[in-house]
């Protein structure tokens, strides 16, 4: 297994056989949740994936606030996923400098687990509609198909018309599985609606700096490593942890 890939516990070994369907799942997870979880198991079994990778950014390029170190947030993924099965964590981004760029990431996955698995890129309604600000989206969006999954105050009417920034690549409609194909590239968006819980990462930094309980916005067990850990118990108005980066036991 190469050294950048951290699986779940108590998971099987990983296999990289040719025609593999790959979710990959990105973000800070500064820290992971619910919502989370259900979005990586939901589109896992829509879209019949053979595992989900999550991948945790380094230096995610448009967060002003302090992250809470990369070693703590590698530790609540891991023990989120503890006993979920074909659900993996990658570490490539501690081996790269500078933002954490979704085009670079993707290049990075090709080169770490070969170009003859089917990729997935998952990311929330939210993230698409602005999809057209981040780096070489255009060469991104013709490498990879997408997975939206849906967000609070992002319908599916304005999606859709963000598909006009997206230009002059053209998508047309599929009304039978909601999705949208790109003829001249073959890659697809794909829009998973199911109802997941709203909740932020934000949110719940926000009630742990107060006090307040987080028992139904995460694993028990990434309650506990937070708690052993004091993560985010100095929580700034500007919304920066104050993370202790003493190592994983």
């Amino acid at each position: 297994m190469s050294p950048a890939l951290a699986q779940s516990p108590n998971a099987a070994a990983p296999s990289f056989h040719t025609g593999e369907r790959i979710g990959l799942f990105g973000g800070t997870f500064d820290p992971v949740h619910n919502g989370h979880l259900q979005i990586a198991l939901g589109v896992r079994r829509r879209y019949c994936l053979e595992r989900v990778i999550f991948l945790p950014a380094l230096q995610p390029p448009h967060k002003e606030r302090e992250i809470t170190p990369f070693h703590h947030r590698v530790g609540m993924l891991a023990a989120a996923l503890r006993g979920l099965p074909a659900m993996e964590i990658s570490q490539l981004e501690a081996r790269r400098r500078g933002p954490s760029y979704t085009y670079d990431t993707l290049r990075a996955v090709r080169r770490e687990f070969g170009d003859e698995s089917h990729y997935f890129l998952i990311i929330g309604a939210d993230s698409f509609a602005e999809i057209h600000l981040w780096y070489r989206f255009r060469r991104l969006l013709a490498e990879v198909d997408l997975i939206v999954a849906a967000r609070p105050d992002y319908p599916l009417d304005l999606l859709q018309r963000q598909f006009e920034r997206l230009r002059p690549a053209v998508y047309d409609y599929r009304e039978e599985d909601c999705s949208w194909y790109c003829a001249a590239t073959g890659r697809s968006i794909h829009y998973f609606g199911e109802a997941v819980n709203p909740v932020s990462s934000s949110v719940i930094r926000e009630r742990i700096g107060k006090g307040a309980a987080i028992d139904d916005l995460v694993p028990m067990a990434v309650h506990a490593y937070i708690r052993h850990h004091r993560l985010y118990r100095k929580f700034s108005s500007a919304g920066s942890p104050a993370a202790q980066t003493a190592p994983l036991p």
